[in-house]
């Protein structure tokens, strides 16, 4: 069985060692092991196998045929789980050096950590379809499909250089950075990553005229990065998982791309009549919808919500009150950018202490929060019919 094939059924590799034709050991397919933790739940493992010399059979890439001779392998641990099982494969074409300190490597360290925000923040994980894997590719060449440009892409298609039991291509989830070179490390990297990880793997809303048919992507790139920068200034990360993306890079990430959105749905309540639209302020109000609920919602709330969205923007409008009238009760969080301001929050039948309610908009409420006291939402039991169809 070739390296690869171990990498999709075990995360338990060894090194292989033969023999030069000199008579002298020589190690094949040697990996340095990383073990991390979750930053969301310490007994949740990471852990990187990062080869430092090149697979015995290449990758081929279903793209253009591509080769890809090295490999750095992630896997992660879900909740009740004995053990971390794969969830990422980072394909490189070329490496500066055999040694750890490789661009492959970082990147393989930055998508565990994207893993930790989509399992424990969304409550989604890869999808079984998919053999729970991502496949990650850094590409030497530009965008075949932009003459040649930098920039990344993600497809989840099948894989026809990678067969079942029966001869079949395996379907895979794929994410092409282009241009490795260019990209590398920073804001621009980081970026590109999650803006195809949340295409990968959030809820598939689309139907879009523009800047994309689907929005998931902007909603991704958006919510990572946000929740990245946090864990960043709270110590609970550190640059080397952040792919060297440092606070001051997400901080103005989050002033430009993040904060007006934030203020926008907060200040004036989300515009769901728009959210029928399928142009580019559609697109956009549908993004800032999220990226405020994943801002001021507990995190198994902003998960149901997200998991509660289909196909098309205008579901969340449901999406949202399902998750709000769910929860028994649940606690505010407010933006720096809104402290002290009067916002809207989903509130369909439920009480609140530590703010005002200054008026209601069919199944939200702008409040107006109390100086220093939480904001707590306590909604009534729902009807035994509902909580059955949970």
């Amino acid at each position: 069985m070739s390296v690869l094939s171990l990498l999709v059924a075990s995360k338990f590799l060894v090194a292989n060692v033969h023999q030069d034709p000199q008579g002298q050991p020589q190690i094949a397919n040697a990996f340095v092991s990383v073990q991390l933790q979750a930053q969301s739940n310490p007994k949740s493992a990471l852990e990187i196998n990062h080869y430092i010399t090149k697979l015995s059979s290449p990758k081929i890439s279903p793209l253009k045929e591509w080769v890809f001779p090295y490999i750095s392998a992630g896997y992660a641990q879900p909740l009740n789980a004995d053990s971390a099982s794969i969830r990422f494969r980072v394909f490189s074409q070329t490496r500066q050096n055999e040694s750890f300190d490789e661009i492959s490597q970082w990147a393989n360290r930055y998508m565990l950590r994207l893993w930790n925000y989509l399992y424990f923040r969304c409550d989604l994980d890869h999808n079984v379809r998919w053999g729970r894997t991502v496949d990650v590719y850094l590409c030497e060449k530009g965008d075949p499909d932009r003459n040649g440009q930098a920039g990344s892409a993600q497809i989840s298609d099948y894989d026809t250089f990678e067969l079942d039991a029966n001869d079949r291509p395996i379907p895979k989830a794929q994410i092409y950075v282009f241009k490795i070179d260019e990209a590398k490390r920073g804001i621009q990297l980081s970026r590109e990553l999650a803006h195809e990880y949340g295409h990968a793997l959030l809820p598939n809303v689309g139907g879009f005229e523009a800047p994309e048919s689907y929005a998931n992507g902007d909603v991704g790139e958006r919510i990572f990065l946000s929740w990245l920068r946090e864990d960043l200034k709270a110590g609970k990360l550190s640059l080397e998982d952040t792919l060297f993306t440092s606070v001051a890079q997400l901080d103005a990430y989050y002033d430009k791309d993040v904060k007006p959105l934030v203020v926008q749905t907060g200040s004036k309540g989300p515009n769901f009549p728009l959210l029928k639209e399928r142009t580019e302020k559609s697109f956009m109000e549908y993004v800032a919808l999220c990226t405020y609920l994943s801002r001021i919602c507990p995190p198994m709330m902003f998960a149901r919500f997200m998991n509660l969205n289909t196909k098309v923007a205008q579901d969340a409008e449901n999406a949202i009150v399902s998750a709000a009238e769910e929860q028994s009760t649940w606690e505010l969080t407010i933006p720096e950018e809104l402290k002290g301001k009067a916002i809207y929050i989903p509130l369909v039948k439920g009480s609140v202490t530590g703010a005002k309610i200054l008026k209601k908009s069919g199944n939200w409420a702008m409040i107006q929060p109390e100086a220093n006291k939480k904001v707590t939402i306590k909604n009534p039991p729902l009807p035994p019919q509902s909580q059955n169809l949970k």
